[in-house]
């Protein structure tokens, strides 16, 4: 039997009240029918189920209704993992969240072996998974395998092949054939190991908390994600009774829709799928991109392009075959892979010559030559592509409105903004030229880049632009508080503490002390800010961070060496000593809403997190800075 999921009023199957109650009457139709197996797939071409409805869980008008709504998503997993006879998902398109625990109770798992992503964003975004996928993961394998799933990465099909979530991932076209196959002629069921037998066992199910526990820490801090180290705590209570478990996860996770981190989180990520959604909706360009340029940064994008099905030329002054294969195997992780390697550089073509240009739809200069050749290389261009072709240029600080000075044009020309590691950096500063005001994200540029994988921000040119200002205010100001005498690793204790990826002083060694300089005097001619004079002294002594081995710490071999720890130790009050370090980089949030820099105070906050490493679980600056003075203000009238 093939039964089909098809949420009829959108264009994703999210799971809500209505289709799940749909769902368990069809199971229970099901129970005493005499079928030989059942297949369940998505009748929307490419959209498997992302799970939940978040608009739905977010509302705290429903959350009352939330413990039941899960219990449903519970009711349904179970039915299908008691079905007598053999049950199938065949996933092709996103199957996350509760959309991969219904899969999880079948038998089998097919998917697709491209356009898809599997796991659990739940710990992302403030909860934890709690229809039983977890826990019946972990009695069928070990629980140190259920590691992924806590961690809620995102898995690409042929991985998750790999961790055993999947028995088979093929092409779209021999996947019917194949899922017919298993369920008429199933194979028979694994042996369980001894190693899974004992982890199991309810003597070693602590040492094997223990040690889950260990390895999520680094990524999910308990004091600010909550929702892994709740569940796991849950699990090492209550595995032997399935029902109890079961009880107990639903209230944990409804508990947890209702705190301010998820609120926070669930805001985000609604916001950046809507931006997301909105830059694919746009026109997508047929043309090829030609890309200018042999830096780093312009193979990777050579290769992004080509790896999101984008037809790609790049045109360099030397042969780039090796070092394309090198970036190539980098970025698939599969260094011996050489069909794989091959494919994708088949996607690139190699032209010197420029002869792409009359045709190229985005034509994007990402070279590292002087200012000036830059100007002068964007005049030419200007007059070799095509008339309607969009001229982007790889922007670090220069400003948009110098480079277009000579052109006849200048409102073709717009700025890119990317951050290195340009991979794992998800946001892109798309800079608009001087009279274009970023509403909508309507711009073309704001498709490709969602084509290519990353998140755009539609800015207003200006000096350092908004990430970069924001990450610098917040290292000066931990350079300013050290320069006062406050002990190095109270402020950059203070910075992590907050849930900022790295303390300030860190950061700037990551940097480099001569980068921050340099964005440092941009702010001060446009800004007029002050930066502290320590800085110039560190420099002054060849301090240059972690490429010199000596910034504010001390480096071997890149790795950072334990600062003294005969240093002066903190004796004030840390949480104060945080809200001093943040508070510049909140009021300077607030200062570029209020100048236009960016239209919408949602999309300030989304590059402020996914750029400047502001805390996802405090929603961004503005978004924080709101909640604390509705804080304040309720306290001083209560």
């Amino acid at each position: 039997m093939w039964l089909g999921l098809d949420a009829c009023r959108e264009g994703h199957n999210r799971l809500d009240t209505e289709i799940l109650d749909e769902l368990i009457t069809i199971l229970e139709s099901l129970q005493q029918a005499g079928h030989q197996g059942l297949i369940f797939h998505s009748r929307k071409a490419g959209k498997f189920t992302s799970g939940y409805d978040l608009e739905l869980l977010r509302q705290s008008a429903l959350a009352a209704q939330r413990p039941g709504l899960l219990q449903q998503g519970q009711q349904a997993c179970q039915m299908l993992a008691n079905l007598p006879f053999p049950t199938l998902a065949l996933i092709e398109g996103n199957c996350l969240g509760a959309g991969l625990e219904l899969a999880l109770a079948m038998d089998y798992r097919l998917a697709a072996s491209t356009g898809l992503y599997l796991g659990f964003p739940e710990p992302h975004l403030g909860y934890h998974p709690c229809l039983g996928g977890t826990e019946r993961w972990m009695a069928q394998h070990t629980p140190m395998a259920a590691l992924p799933l806590l961690q809620g990465r995102k898995m690409l099909p042929e991985q998750a092949l790999q961790a055993g979530l999947l028995d088979a991932c093929l092409p779209s076209g021999q996947l019917q054939a194949k899922a017919i196959e298993l369920i008429l002629h199933p194979p028979a069921p694994a042996k369980t190991s001894l190693g899974q037998y004992l982890m199991n066992l309810p003597l070693l199910r602590p040492l094997a908390a223990r040690q889950l526990a260990r390895r999520l820490k680094p990524v999910f801090d308990p004091a600010h994600y909550p929702g892994p180290s709740r569940q796991l705590a849950l699990w090492q209570k209550h595995a032997g009774n399935p029902q109890r478990l079961a009880a107990m996860e639903a209230q944990s996770a409804a508990d947890l829709l209702k705190t301010r981190t998820a609120a926070n989180l669930i805001r985000l990520y609604l916001n950046t799928s809507r931006l997301l959604a909105r830059s694919h909706r746009l026109p997508r360009p047929e043309t090829p991109v030609h890309i200018i340029g042999d830096t780093r940064l312009a193979l990777e994008l050579a290769l992004q392009s080509a790896q999101h099905g984008l037809p790609v030329s790049i045109q360099a002054r030397r042969d780039l075959k090796t070092g394309l294969a090198i970036r190539a195997a980098e970025r698939l992780g599969l260094p011996r892979d050489h069909h794989r390697v091959t494919s994708l550089l088949a996607g690139i073509r190699l032209d010197n010559a420029g002869n792409a240009l009359s045709h190229a739809g985005l034509v994007l200069e990402a070279s590292e030559d002087s200012p000036e050749r830059r100007r002068e290389k964007l005049v030419l261009l200007e007059q070799r592509a095509h008339r309607d072709a969009i001229l982007a240029c790889v922007l670090q600080e220069l400003s948009l409105e110098w480079l277009s000075l000579e052109m006849r044009t200048p409102e073709r020309l717009v700025g890119l903004h990317f951050f290195n590691p340009s991979p794992r950096q998800p946001l892109v500063e798309i800079i608009l030229p001087p009279g274009q005001v970023p509403e909508g994200h309507h711009h073309p540029c704001c498709s490709f880049t969602a084509r290519i994988g990353a998140i755009p921000l539609l800015l207003r040119d200006t000096p350092a632009h908004l990430v970069h200002r924001l990450t610098l205010t917040y290292i000066l100001q931990g350079i300013s508080f050290l320069q006062q005498g406050m002990p190095l690793k109270a402020i950059d204790q203070a910075g992590r503490a907050f849930g900022m990826p790295s303390g300030p002083l860190e950061m700037a060694d990551s940097m480099g002390l001569d980068e921050c300089r340099r964005l440092a005097e941009v702010m001060e001619r446009a800004y007029r800010i002050r930066i502290p004079v320590l800085l110039y002294d560190l420099l002054r002594q060849g301090r240059l961070g972690e490429k010199s081995g000596r910034g504010f710490y001390r480096y071997r071999r890149g790795t950072r060496l334990r600062p003294d720890p005969e240093q002066a130790q903190w004796q004030g009050d840390e949480k104060s000593l945080q809200e001093k370090l943040m508070n510049e980089m909140l009021e300077e949030a607030s200062i570029c809403l209020e100048e236009g820099i960016c239209h919408e105070a949602e999309l300030l906050d989304i590059g402020a997190v996914f750029g400047a490493g502001f805390p996802a679980f405090l929603g961004g600056p503005l978004q924080y800075r709101q909640q604390r003075n509705g804080q304040l203000n309720n306290r001083q009238t209560s």
